[in-house]
């Protein structure tokens, strides 16, 4: 019976997962295709003066940049907060039912995991690009990129290479002048995420095992 039963909860697992991932999968790639046909849409209808004030590399890097942010944003970070809000409600329900010293113990470290699973989400979206990043120009470290590459031809005829690289390097400094603290500050934002996540759980299983042997009102099983 326990290895039906073990085999059941795989088969389930397994469809569920199936299920979930590809649920959101297509409603993710949906969602991005319906935005960047769109935004193609839309400058196609444009005059034809609005080129003259708006680059090619530019209207590119920023539809690229904005398909990926939104793809960061409706896939990972939706469906994390979907399963961590089902197994909280899940394991809170079953806990009071059955263990109600461990579920009040709980609901004290919830807000610790509440934070290590935001930091993940966060972790997951990318914290460099989301709505505190400034809007890309023409002088913007993308946009160098992009503009060299579509004129590589032009670049390796003036032999402007070592030029262009100078203009990329001053580009990401001047969009990120302290790169290093700003990693060290997420960085370390993370890890006390994942570390109250890690160190919760360890805290679950300790007083789980207290109240069971200090108290006998209750059983192994609950």
């Amino acid at each position: 019976n326990v290895m039906y039963g073990w085999l059941g909860l795989m088969a389930s697992t397994l469809l569920g997962n199936v299920l979930l991932f590809y649920g959101f999968g297509t409603a993710t790639e949906r969602m991005n295709k319906r935005v960047r046909d769109s935004i193609f849409v839309a400058l196609m209808r444009q005059d034809m003066a609005y080129y003259d004030t708006h680059s090619i590399a530019k209207l590119s890097a920023q539809i690229e940049d904005d398909a990926a942010m939104m793809h960061s944003f409706s896939g990972e970070p939706i469906r994390t907060l979907t399963m961590t809000s089902a197994s909280v409600l899940v394991g809170l329900i079953l806990s009071f039912f059955f263990f109600c010293p461990f579920a009040a113990m709980t609901l004290l470290i919830l807000p610790f995991l509440s934070f290590g699973a935001y930091m993940e989400m966060k972790m997951y979206m990318g914290e460099d690009e989301g709505a505190e990043a400034p809007k890309e120009g023409e002088d913007s470290a993308g946009a160098i990129v992009v503009e060299t590459l579509l004129s590589i031809r032009t670049v390796a005829s003036l032999a402007i290479q070592k030029m262009r690289a100078e203009e990329y390097e001053n580009a990401l400094k001047r969009e990120d002048p302290v790169s290093v603290k700003t990693n060290l500050l997420k960085g370390a934002a993370v890890g006390l995420g994942f570390l109250a996540q890690l160190w919760g759980m360890g805290f679950m299983f300790w007083w789980g095992g207290w109240v069971l042997q200090n108290y006998g009102n209750f059983t192994y099983r609950q």
